[in-house]
């Protein structure tokens, strides 16, 4: 959608910048509710491939904060010179020191009053997510995107919700409702599993793949599995929490994120090869079931390593390339375990770019309840 132009100020309600920022890169989006229309409009106005916690590592301030400037800008050209900016960070950022955080934000909003050349006075908030917060994001962002969860239906129980399964460069969200299917109330499930994040689990693996099982061409789908399987097994703290979930109150779910960017691989690359494309993960997608995830997983595995070809899928960055096959083998493998191996299960999965933007309408819904 074009984006060059401002809208009129009489068009719409509620206006934000909004800026996700993640692990691996910062994604900003316009959003606003037109007149007349109760949904949310969003339009991603630009995207970074290096994440705010890289940066700061690297006492990098000011490349953080020019990082962002011209899709804020653009922002505000769009929806107005007051329209309020919200960069809110997840796991990369929640991992950093105390310290390194502090100095970050105060670095960058006093940066960002100065580029930006407005008032933004009270209207900029930068903030860290915290990782429950981050799950009820996603979990409200999926089920209104889905037609459950309107904004003024919100204090009334739903017809049927959807849980999400949420994968990040450093961290993985597990929320669904709770038992009064109202989300929001005190009984919703949420929980971010702070070690299980993508880039972790890759780098995890790496140490102990001394055979190259999770990489093109040398690699073997089955035992890359089989290796990220013993490794999330090995941490109590995971296997604790998962004995004392109950999912079987859920009938769908939802993949965002990296689930979306991989599987979605998965599925491009066999889509060129035409013996591939009828596998039924290519026939099933984007519902593909655990079984037919792991085949995808096999089939990637195979594949030679095409680095310039690969960079051509639009979610799959230079960083991103030779990570591939072991992403699809982790995300068959993590959704196995999560639900208990039940194969016959689907993971329903869309865009981050539609979903987690939305998140930022959440103080709104839920202080009209």
């Amino acid at each position: 959608m074009d984006t060059s132009s401002p809208l009129e100020a009489n068009t719409f309600h509620h206006p934000a910048i909004i800026c996700d920022a993640g692990s691996t890169g910062s994604r900003v989006f316009a959003f606003h509710v037109p007149v007349g229309n109760p949904h949310v409009k969003v339009e991603l106005l630009g995207r970074t491939t290096t994440g705010l916690s890289e940066f700061a590592l690297k006492g990098l301030y000011e490349a953080a904060t020019t990082s962002l400037v011209p899709f804020l800008q653009k922002g505000l050209v769009r929806l107005g010179p007051n329209t309020p900016i919200y960069i809110f960070a997840t796991g990369g950022v929640r991992q950093l020191s105390q310290h390194l955080k502090d100095e970050m934000w105060q670095y960058m909003e006093e940066r960002l009053l100065v580029l930006l050349d407005v008032n933004h006075t009270g209207r900029l908030k930068l903030t860290t997510v915290h990782g429950n917060d981050e799950a009820l994001f996603g979990l409200l962002s999926a089920n209104y995107l889905l037609g459950e969860a309107e904004p003024t239906m919100m204090h009334l129980p739903l017809h049927e919700t959807v849980g999400v399964f949420d994968l990040g460069g450093s961290s993985l969200e597990l929320s669904m409702a709770g038992q009064d299917n109202v989300i929001g109330s005190d009984d919703d499930v949420l929980i971010s599993f702070k070690t299980m994040g993508l880039q972790q689990m890759r780098s995890r693996i790496n140490t102990k793949d001394g055979e190259g099982y999770c990489l093109f061409e040398s690699g073997s789908g089955s035992k890359c599995r089989n290796l990220i399987r013993s490794d999330i097994l090995s941490d109590e703290s995971f296997v604790d929490m998962l004995t004392k979930l109950n999912l079987s109150n859920v009938k769908k779910f939802v993949g965002i994120s990296a689930f979306v960017y991989s599987m979605e691989f998965a599925h491009w690359l066999m889509s060129m090869k035409t013996p591939y494309a009828l596998l039924p993960f290519s026939l099933e997608f984007p519902t593909p079931s655990i079984k037919s995830m792991r085949q995808a997983c096999d089939t990637i595995c195979s594949f030679p390593y095409l680095d310039a070809l690969f960079r051509q899928h639009r979610f799959t960055t230079e960083k991103e390339v030779t990570g591939r096959c072991f992403d699809v083998c982790y995300i068959s493998e993590v959704l196995a375990i999560l639900l208990d191996g039940k194969e016959s299960e689907r993971i329903i999965s869309f865009l981050l770019e539609v979903c987690y933007c939305t998140s930022a309408s959440l103080p709104q819904f839920l202080g009209a309840r």
